[in-house]
């Protein structure tokens, strides 16, 4: 079985009255997959690269497409590399809009943005994202899994615009797996996120991302480690035997964001697993460690628009420790604007309204934060017990450090 290699000179930047000419640019595509039927690859080794490049140019737009760019659609890629898929020097690893599945003994991918220095605003960064995925995507490695953005490593991207595809296809979009196997999984954003993950237009539930190793899961951004839009995904990241650490130096799990796409099914509720059953998990931020909260939309039913909400649930498991700081100001912060939110919103009484926060450990549980270990806070100053909940169990010793106390503080020990 012979290797499959696609090598290029660098890209040119062309410019037009001052305006990068990106649609030059993004004809270099080293695999383009824009088929329903269906294309498969089976190979050696699969190696996507530049040939005498300078340090962050590119030899290619984008390494392995499938679909439209801007809109979800059912082509469909296979590859199967029987030793390793290596990808750099170029903007895009995989932007994947299609059904693709990727499988390799190790895979390597490294994306540097392309830089428009000329843009009206400053210079902008384009692409350098290691996997943009908006459609389904199954990434696996049989060991090791490495993947660099110079912008961020993986975005489970929401999409421009909503596939009008009836079929199997459009009920799984957004479906995501990433998995080391045996190996561990690196997701690096060097300058903004890890991991990217955000609401699809007219979004009719909630889809599953899994990011899974067999040994240690390493994930870190330089602004947000994780960075989470409740209810965009239902998300696990899970070390089978070892750690999971997901650090920054900014937050190192960002999921107090709000949503702006308009979708079409509200009011449910989302989960969000860590876990390491024979390891520790490791959130450690710079500025902050975690950060919670629940999604206020904008729903759409009927040619009738409202207000909802997505709520979120996130479970901490680990078999050794748990370490959550915040270097500067909290370790945790929990906030629940929606269980006091006095807006008209189309939410039904009975709707549970809380953002849970449940850390399960066989050992140690450290939260540490320079203003606060943990915040507990709402819209309001008053406080009920349903608002904000820290539960913890099954643990030997545990302990909050904040250096001062902070107003509307709510620490349950």
């Amino acid at each position: 079985m012979a290797d499959f290699i696609i090598f290029n000179d660098a890209l040119e930047k062309e410019y037009y009255n001052g305006n990068l000419l990106l649609s030059t640019m993004k004809q270099y595509v080293a695999i383009d997959a824009y088929t329903v039927n269906g294309a498969e690859i089976e190979t050696k080794n699969l190696i996507i690269t530049g040939d005498n490049l300078k340090e962050g140019e590119q030899a290619f737009y984008t390494g392995i497409m499938t679909g439209k760019e801007s809109v979800p659609d059912n082509a469909k890629l296979d590859i199967d590399a029987k030793g390793i898929i290596k990808i750099d020097s170029v903007a895009y690893g995989i932007y994947n809009s299609g059904d693709g599945s990727y499988s390799a003994d190790n895979i390597y991918i490294k994306a540097n943005a392309i830089i428009d220095d000329k843009y009206w605003a400053g210079p902008r960064y384009i692409g350098g994202e290691a996997v943009n995925t908006k459609g389904i995507l199954n990434l696996t490695a049989n060991n090791n899994m490495t993947l660099i953005g110079e912008v961020d490593g993986l975005n489970i991207y929401g999409g421009d615009y909503k596939s009008t595809i009836e079929s199997e296809f459009q009920d799984n979009i957004g479906t995501t797996y990433v998995k080391a196997v045996n190996g561990k999984l690196n997701i690096i954003g060097e300058l903004e996120n890890g991991v990217y993950s955000q609401m699809q237009p007219l979004q009719d539930g909630i889809k599953t991302a899994e990011l899974k190793a067999g040994s240690t899961v390493n994930i870190y951004g330089k602004e947000n480690g994780v960075y989470y839009q409740p209810g965009s995904r239902n998300l696990s990241i899970i070390s089978d035997n070892d750690d999971v650490n997901i650090t920054s130096d900014g937050t190192a799990f960002d999921g107090d964001n709000r949503s702006y796409s308009t979708v079409k099914l509200s009011n449910l509720r989302s989960n969000v697993k860590v876990n390491a059953e024979n390891g520790s998990v490791n959130i450690i931020g710079g500025k902050n460690g975690l950060l919670l909260d629940n999604n206020k939309i904008k729903g759409e039913s009927g040619g009738e628009y409202y207000y909802g909400g997505y709520y979120n649930t996130m479970n901490i498991n680990a078999g050794k420790s748990v370490n959550i700081s915040g270097g500067e100001e909290f370790g945790i912060r929990i906030l629940n604007k929606l269980a006091n939110d006095d807006i008209t919103m189309n939410i039904p009484e009975e709707t549970d309204k809380t953002a849970y926060l449940n850390i399960t450990s066989k050992g140690i549980v450290n939260v540490s934060g320079a203003k606060a270990g943990i915040m507990a806070s709402s819209v309001k100053t008053s406080y009920s017990n349903k608002l904000n909940t820290y539960r913890h169990t099954l643990y030997t010793t545990l302990y909050f450090i904040g250096k001062r106390a902070t107003e509307n503080n709510n620490c349950n020990h």
